[in-house]
């Protein structure tokens, strides 16, 4: 079998379509930095508000 029949046709091969612009388009890192900078202190905060709700619980007056 020659080469030319496994290798697909380059002229029925279209073009891929432009990715969209946009500020952080191509930077992964970026994007990814940003992404632990404002998951990180929401998973924290949200993790240590189960220990501290009977703490903050006791400080309150009773009503």
């Amino acid at each position: 079998m020659t080469l030319t029949r496994m290798l697909p046709a380059t002229r029925l091969a279209r073009r891929p379509e432009p990715l969209p612009s946009g500020p952080l388009a191509g930077r992964y890192p970026a994007a990814a930095a940003m992404v632990i900078l404002f998951l990180v202190p929401y998973l924290v905060l949200s993790s240590a508000l189960q220990p501290l709700t009977p703490i903050i619980a006791g400080q309150l007056p009773a009503c």
